[in-house]
């Protein structure tokens, strides 16, 4: 992953980003892009004045965008989808035929999230209440 050097805030965030990256073991293909699109549904973080803004593009049409003025934030951001991908990468090579594949992986994202912070998994869990009370994580 190439550090954006015309950014200092966005090069000191994906400095950050790679050693939160490291401490979960995040294979470099589940982070986002810093100051720079790539199409295909690919993540990107770009700073700009005082935002930070996270968007998603695929084919030229913006498929999902989030801005923020906390760092924070769109480090939880960036997390959640890293978590996800690897979550879920996990649960399919570790694939329990008679178990529910989402107890699985959502274990699982919870269980990297907490590794970082588990102020992360806790809003996770938070954010998603209803959803999760309907599965038996325990």
């Amino acid at each position: 992953m190439a550090l954006p050097a015309a950014n200092p805030l966005l090069a000191q965030l994906a400095g950050g980003v790679l050693d939160l990256a490291n401490m979960i073991g995040a294979p470099l293909k589940t982070l986002p892009t810093f100051g720079y699109i790539v199409n295909g549904a690919y993540p990107c973080v770009l700073h700009f004045e005082d935002r930070w803004i996270w968007t998603i593009r695929d084919r030229g049409v913006e498929l999902e965008r989030r801005e923020t003025t906390d760092v924070q934030e769109v480090l939880y951001w960036i997390f959640e989808d890293v978590t996800r991908q690897m979550a879920t990468d996990w649960e399919i090579a570790n694939r329990d035929e008679h178990g529910d594949p989402r107890v699985a992986w959502v274990g699982k994202q919870l269980e990297l999230l907490e590794q970082i912070t588990p102020r992360w998994a806790q809003r996770f869990r938070e954010e998603r209440r209803g959803w999760l009370d309907g599965l038996n994580l325990d």
